[in-house]
């Protein structure tokens, strides 16, 4: 079997093949692509909410059963608010494990947005060395099963219960350019850091990678360099293998909404300050509910102490935790045989096996995180071995 190494040094290194590469050497077509978009002068924040409910509205046209994706976050109850607004009969749907916060803030969203509430339970079902299979079968391996590992059999199962599921994904990577306060200022650092960059290979090719890198970024700004990376390379894909079970719709991904989007200045793509100010005019008691994920992230109506003590309040004192849904807890012991195994079996000259090991015995031993690179290498390991049997 024919193996396009540079493909694989850019899977292990920046978690995703780049284009219409693939790791055996073909060409494979892409079925979802970043709507063609120009921007102009004067755009509001009133322009982006109409082309959002707009964006909907064509959608969901002619479909019966409609639902949303309903976590504890902005971005979905941004998209749950518009579609009720819009007078859309909508079903709220949640992927948690059993009385997480994101399930205890998505119940009181629900209950205030007056919507049906179906709640997916993560449990150990979810993360097995078959998911995984299934998982890197519907990608190609041409991105990590670790961002679809837990809501696989979800996905799989919704399809009998919904024509179309408004999605938030995307929303965060387009609707809110980064802090650089967390983030490198140089661009191209900031979305190395961002991909979560890891030079698991051998010298010779890191050098590959990183002039490649220079080539097509260097001088490219963060939005040019994060639509061309995370949204094209890592979220479509990830988006075109959920669409193999479920018709799964990004709302953001509509010419006029782009188009909207990035029209308006940097300030205003900063911090949340769209998602806030366009709940703030369709259902300003949403922005009375915290989000789950509040560690930086405010309502527009509330000063940081005020917003922690509704958090606690809403939530009864229980704070953000990962059990089932921990990816990394079942990387180490759920499926630590599974993965060990994968690993010790990869033999392709390019990795720097020493550093591999060393990353492996640190992860299983609880000793350091390092899931980017385990999944990584595991869906590497998976692909070559479907790639054989095929």
């Amino acid at each position: 079997m024919e193996i396009n190494y540079d493909a694989v040094a850019e899977l292990l290194t920046l978690g995703f093949v780049w284009g219409d590469n693939t790791i055996e050497g073909k060409k494979v077509n892409r079925t979802l692509v970043v709507p063609e978009f120009e921007t102009y002068k004067g755009a509001t924040v009133l322009d982006v909410e109409e082309a959002l409910k707009n964006s909907i509205e064509r959608v969901v046209k002619g479909k019966d059963q409609i639902g949303v994706h309903l976590s504890g976050g902005k971005d979905t109850r941004l998209i749950a608010a518009l579609a009720r607004s819009l007078g859309i009969e909508i079903t709220g749907i949640t992927f948690s494990d059993p009385g997480d916060v994101d399930e205890i803030i998505a119940r009181k969203v629900a209950k205030c947005l007056g919507i049906p509430h179906k709640i997916c339970t993560v449990t150990t079902d979810n993360y097995s060395p078959e998911v995984m299979s299934e998982i890197v079968q519907d990608t190609d391996g041409l991105i990590s099963f670790q961002s679809l590992l837990f809501e696989h059999i979800f996905n799989k199962k919704l399809a009998n219960d919904f024509d179309v599921v408004l999605s938030w994904r995307l929303m965060s990577e387009i609707m809110d350019t980064w802090d650089f306060k967390k983030y490198p200022k140089n661009p191209l650092e900031a979305m190395k850091k961002r991909l979560g960059y890891l030079p698991i290979i051998k010298e010779e090719y890191v050098d590959t990678i990183e002039k490649k890198l220079n080539d097509l970024y260097k001088e490219k700004s963060l939005e040019e360099i994060m639509l061309d990376t995370i949204v094209k390379n890592v979220y479509l894909r990830h988006i075109e293998a959920t669409r193999k079970y479920v018709n799964i719709f990004p709302v953001v991904l509509d010419r006029e909404v782009l188009s909207s989007i990035y029209s308006l200045p940097l300030e205003k793509r900063r911090n949340c300050y769209l998602a806030k100010k366009i709940i703030k005019r369709n259902n300003p008691k949403l922005l009375c509910i915290p989000y789950s994920y509040s560690g930086y992230v405010i309502p527009l109506a509330f000063p940081y102490i005020i917003h922690q003590g509704l958090r606690l309040i809403h939530t009864r004192g229980k704070k953000k935790f990962f059990g089932q849904s921990d990816v990394a807890y079942h990387i180490r012991y759920t499926l630590k045989n599974f993965v060990e195994s994968k690993i010790n079996a990869l033999n392709i000259d390019l990795i720097n096996r020493d550093m591999v090991n060393k990353l492996l015995k640190e992860h299983l031993s609880g000793k350091q995180y390092h899931t980017d690179a385990i999944c990584r290498l595991v869906t590497l390991r998976i692909r070559l071995e479907n790639t054989m049997r095929e």
